[in-house]
């Protein structure tokens, strides 16, 4: 790991709690995301995302780390000590935060998706207004976020992409997954059926 710079520079982190006792918000007083939001995990590291994302999924007991605009969205196992996360991931931004690069992108070889598809679509884009209502700001509080990839209205068929710790929304991806459909079945499409893009980026 590189080595962070002997005198760390002066950086402001406000934390957020989510929904989720396992997934915490910190805010940060500059952008550390620009373009797609991207998302990282400790099994396959920080992917070239520089030393301050490497020693964040460093810290024990932290799973993922999930870039967004300003703010890194950090999820622990069950038996994490959040105060000690907690400190160990604010001295991970203050060591590191100089070297960080704000406009790294992943070498995937799926591509990143960063909005709904909707284009001249009119059903997307009655579904889009339908989940901004209640469903986008769930996964939101989460630090998670659910994008509009297509919608066959013969087949009932609605494609998303699912980025952050949504897998954690509500205990499990499944779980997450019944919940929009239910709530589109009452509200949109009481045939629709939802699913996770095989090129989705939430792979956690």
């Amino acid at each position: 790991m590189a080595r962070a710079p002997s005198m760390p520079i002066q950086v402001d982190v406000f934390v957020q709690d989510t929904p989720s006792p396992r997934a915490h918000k910190f805010i940060i007083d500059r952008r550390i995301q620009n373009g797609a939001d991207v998302g990282y995990n400790s099994e396959t590291g920080g992917e070239g995302a520089g030393p301050m994302v490497e020693a964040i999924l460093d810290t024990p007991h932290v799973t993922h780390a999930y870039l967004s605009g300003n703010i890194i969205t950090v999820t622990h196992d069950h038996e994490a000590d959040w105060p000690a996360v907690e400190k160990g991931v604010r001295h991970a931004i203050r060591d590191f935060i100089a070297l960080h690069d704000p406009d790294h992108q992943p070498d995937r070889s799926k591509p990143e998706v960063s909005g709904d598809a909707i284009g001249d679509d009119q059903d997307l884009a009655d579904i889009a207004r339908l989940l901004d209502r209640s469903v986008r700001p769930y996964i939101n509080s989460h630090g998670g976020e659910i994008y509009l990839l297509g919608y066959d209205e013969n087949s009932h068929r609605l494609d998303i992409d699912l980025q952050g710790t949504c897998g954690d929304c509500a205990g499990s991806s499944g779980i997450t997954l019944q919940a929009i459909e239910g709530f589109l079945r009452k509200h949109y499409d009481p045939k629709i059926e939802v699913v996770v893009a095989t090129q989705s980026s939430w792979n956690w």
